[in-house]
């Protein structure tokens, strides 16, 4: 049975300060509500709906190299181009961690504009199912060009919703045997 259904936003913004950091600690989110239901028998779902990234690194490195592809070209072609101007760019690293083993990592670039990144499709699907003792964290890392410079950033945002399902606890479970049940034998 349903108990309890409840949604959120995380927040963190890694910039020239900070380099690395928690976003959403999963026990410490669903651990309030669990108090309520001592005398139940519980299972949590918890589920990241979204995850987006908030990009502004205009002054952190170079302007990137952005392929000249068009609507004709084959697709061996177009990443080849992809390929040829991602090497060509500078780079800052950023990585997702689940109770630090790595989830995603991504090479971000400068495009020389504050733009948006949708990331949770990158991990494969629609969401991310976590375990309730889950912490995820996000760092950026030098690929060999620095890290953020000045007021630049990186806003992460993630959405998330969990479920409490559960049933009252049975102080005692009891059998009753009723003979006049039973099916004789012929």
């Amino acid at each position: 049975m349903k108990i309890l259904t409840e949604s959120g936003t995380a927040n963190l913004r890694l910039d020239s300060q900070v380099d690395f950091g928690p976003i959403l600690d999963a026990q410490e989110i669903i651990k309030p509500q669990l108090e309520q239901f001592i005398n139940y028998r519980i299972g949590v779902i918890f589920l990241i709906t979204d995850i987006i990234l908030d990009i502004d690194l205009r002054n952190s490195i170079s302007v990137a190299t952005i392929p000249n592809i068009s609507i004709e070209e084959d697709t061996a072609s177009k990443l080849s181009k992809s390929t040829a101007a991602k090497n060509n760019s500078q780079l800052i690293g950023f990585r997702g961690k689940i109770n630090n083993n790595v989830i995603i990592s991504l090479d971000l670039k400068n495009y020389n504009v504050n733009y948006r990144l949708p990331i949770i499709n990158k991990l494969g699907t629609n969401g991310k199912l976590i375990s309730r003792d889950s912490i995820i964290s996000f760092e950026i890392y030098d690929l060999g060009f620095g890290l953020i410079k000045g007021n630049n950033h990186i806003n992460i945002s993630i959405d998330y919703i969990f479920e409490i399902s559960g049933e009252p606890k049975q102080e005692t479970l009891s059998l009753v045997y009723d003979e006049n049940l039973l099916i004789p034998n012929s």
